[in-house]
């Protein structure tokens, strides 16, 4: 039986040979081409006709394809890396330098004119110890069988940088030249775009894959099918109104890049907003424009805690679970390699509870743990601080305060019972919240404490002592509250000239008493005097005075037949704590228990706002029926859907992944073996070819050979008469003259 340390030391060996897959399907070349990594892909001629060609592409061996890895991507990276979703919101975003905080240094500003190669440059240049590339990676949802006509496929590249940068690339759209098979409409894709601004490829599963290393858009039209069906040569969606002559392509399939961030000093990567303290603050939506959501370190210091989008109302309606698809049953939520679906607790997911319950039922599976987690700046600077005015959080009253500091100073001494803790930052206050699903803030309304804030008027007909007295109570008198004194019309009364009432305000200064307000409310009394000009001014003090936090109204200011009513003017919305009452959700948290990257797939038909998480870590994966096409580091966030021995359970599953790696190596070496007897039959038909070719010329030089002879033959019998018929020519005179002699 073995123990956990032995798993353990059994694990690291399992680990260490898996490294030295990945390091042989990296590193194996032949002629200067590496031939196990998944990119040997070639078209060869064996035949003297046009089409008369052999594809041979060896598949990716390394443990990510083989399902060795934590997951079934097809790439995997380091950890320490963060791949974002798609980057959709580039165009006209801009935001200023400090806004986004990576590894706490500011990133550079982004203006609306800059692109996916301006967001890489300026992370470079700004952010220490941390490489940022663009890449793009598109899968079709099928496997098409490449067969087109020409024309009927457009793929359009869209620029990158600007003319004069070292990164510029000119958009280019391509119609597709014909082709009869998967094979040939690669090749035809990579020749026609030659300076690899698309790639093509097939993956394992046969489906037609275009990349590039820019992170430039790539779209694709295809209209050789049924329109809206994936019935086409390229296994994308049909569209047939997709192509037209001034820009390529109409719908059809439009995908932007991926943003990629790679620690170099193997720390943790966070991702969070800046410039805290300024008036307009970064924000969580700068984030999600470069694809990402924040990524932060918990209180303890635990990193990649990912938190996603606050939630809205519109995530608990009745509809609004984490579920999966009816149609292709994937899960709405992947993480680390794990569907997040039961068929019971996804049915009671649209509460925030049963949201966390659903993701936390996996997490001995995920090394992810679901929390609530709320964060929120307010911008406090058109704020009246009445000191002693009253805000409800989560139905616990906190006072205001005479500053930012001493409101946060109350928020923090009341956090037991809200559970959010406040920060200052300049003029801004940040609300926090660990596990806080849910956050009111209800401004309450002031009133008086005192008693005698009315005075009643008294009947005409009274002909006792008419001054009448009006008490301000200490208690109520704190700086900038205002005050309202209202004063009902009278018939016979010095301070109306009208039978209208008479309305004066008071904001109370800092250090003033109550004694001050009633002194400050005597002068403006007088001041309306002065200005109805009924009363000399030596009787002002006759009339109205004030002292020992007392308004009094003597009989000559004949007021006893008017109400006397003080009251405070209520702080409206625009100058309360919160600008107005809030009512707030949460996001859903999720925190790596192994403090590790966290990948989350979203599934096709998965409404964001049920769950308000993106998707990361994982590339291309649009559609439910493909794997990811990245898987970021070696984490045991998924020991069961890839291969560890470090428990019982995850060395069966081990067998399992094995057994299936066996066989996709056994497929392999089939294929190969294939296309080898193909080759070899090939080299015989030619060499049978070469052999008759060689033959037929032998006897046509036979022949030849034959011919001249015969004319040799012809000639020397010639030249041999012609020396006899000479001889006796010279013959014949010797003869005469022998006879003559």
């Amino acid at each position: 039986m073995n123990n956990d340390t032995d798993r353990a030391a059994l694990d690291a060996e399992v680990q260490a040979l898996k490294a030295e897959i990945d390091r042989i399907a990296d590193t194996t070349t032949f002629n200067n081409q590496k031939i196990l990594n998944g990119s040997y892909n070639q078209l060869f001629q064996i035949g003297k006709d046009a089409g008369d060609t052999l594809n041979i592409a060896i598949n990716d061996v390394g443990t990510s394809s083989l399902g060795l890895a934590a997951g079934t991507g097809t790439a995997a990276d380091p950890t320490n890396t963060l791949i974002s979703a798609r980057v959709t919101e580039l165009t006209n975003v801009a935001f200023s330098s400090g806004d986004i905080v990576i590894n706490g240094q500011a990133l550079d500003g982004f203006v609306s004119a800059d692109d996916i190669s301006d967001l890489t440059r300026k992370i470079n240049t700004s952010v220490d110890n941390v490489n940022a590339t663009a890449f793009n990676t598109v899968v079709a949802k099928v496997a098409g069988d490449g067969v087109i006509t020409a024309g009927q496929v457009a793929i359009k590249v869209d620029s990158i940088g600007a003319v004069g940068d070292a990164d510029y690339q000119v958009a280019r759209e391509v119609q597709i030249d014909a082709s009869r098979s998967m094979s040939e409409l690669v090749a035809n894709i990579n020749t026609q775009f030659g300076n690899g601004e698309v790639v093509a490829s097939v993956n394992a599963d046969g489906k037609l894959v275009l990349t590039n290393n820019t992170g430039s858009t790539i779209s694709i039209a295809d209209e050789s099918g049924t329109d809206g069906a994936f019935d086409g040569g390229t296994g994308f969606i049909v569209d047939t109104d997709a192509i037209t002559a001034a820009i390529g392509y109409g719908s059809g399939t439009v995908s932007t890049g991926f943003l990629k961030l790679v620690s170099t000093d193997n720390t943790d990567i966070t991702v969070d907003t800046g410039n805290d303290e300024l008036a307009t603050p970064g924000a969580i939506t700068d984030i999600n424009n470069i694809g990402f959501q924040q990524i932060i370190e918990d209180p303890a210091g635990n990193p990649y805690q990912l938190v996603g989008a606050q939630l809205t109302t519109d995530g608990f309606t009745a509809g609004a679970t984490i579920g999966r698809s009816s149609s292709t049953l994937q899960a709405d939520l992947t993480i680390n390699g794990v569907e997040i679906y039961d068929s019971v607790l996804s049915a009671g997911s649209t509460t925030f509870q049963g949201k966390l319950d659903l993701i936390n039922a996996f997490s001995d599976e995920t090394d992810v743990v679901a929390s609530a987690y709320y964060e929120k700046s307010f911008d406090l600077s058109n704020m009246r601080f009445v000191a002693t005015r009253n805000v409800a959080v989560n139905g616990t009253n906190v006072a205001y305060g005479a500053d930012i500091a001493a409101f946060a100073t109350n928020l923090n001494n009341a956090t037991a019972t809200t559970g959010l803790t406040a920060t200052v930052s300049g003029t801004n206050l940040v609300l926090r919240g660990e596990g806080v699903q849910n956050v009111t803030l209800v401004d309450q309304d002031f009133s008086l404490s005192d008693s005698v804030q009315v005075r009643d008027a008294r009947p005409l007909i009274d002909t006792g002592e008419l001054s009448v007295f009006l008490s301000i109570g200490t208690a109520d008198v704190t700086a900038n509250r205002t005050f309202k004194l209202e004063i009902s019309s009278t018939t016979d009364g010095v301070i109306h000239t009208t039978a209208t009432a008479s309305s004066f305000t008071y904001t109370v200064q800092a250090d003033e008493s109550a004694t001050d307000v009633a002194k400050a409310f005597r002068d403006l009394i007088h001041t309306n005097i002065i200005a109805n000009g009924t009363v000399d001014t030596a009787d002002y003090g006759n009339l109205v005075s004030a002292s020992a936090a007392q308004l009094a109204f003597f009989t000559p200011a004949h007021v006893g037949s008017a109400t006397i009513t003080l009251s405070v003017v209520q702080v409206t919305a625009a100058f309360q704590a919160f600008s107005g009452d809030v009512a707030g959700i949460a996001s859903i948290r999720l925190s790596a228990s192994n403090n590790a990257p966290i990948s989350v797939e979203v599934g096709e038909g998965s409404t964001e706002g049920h769950h308000g998480i993106k998707e990361i870590n994982v590339g291309a994966s649009e559609y439910d029926v493909n794997a990811a096409t990245h898987v970021v580091g070696t984490t045991t966030a998924n020991t069961v859907a890839g291969m560890s021995v470090a428990t019982s359970a995850g060395a069966q599953s081990a067998i399992t992944a094995l057994d299936a790696a066996l066989q996709q190596i056994s497929d392999a070496r089939a294929s190969l073996g294939a296309t080898e007897n193909r080759l070899t039959h090939t080299v015989d038909n030619l060499s049978n070819v070469v052999e008759n070719t060689a033959a037929s010329q032998s006897r046509i030089l036979d022949a030849d050979f034959a011919a001249e002879a015969a004319q040799l033959a012809r000639a020397q019998v010639l030249q041999q008469a012609g020396t006899a018929m000479l001889a006796q020519a010279n013959a014949a005179p010797q003869n005469v003259l022998s006879l003559l002699g």
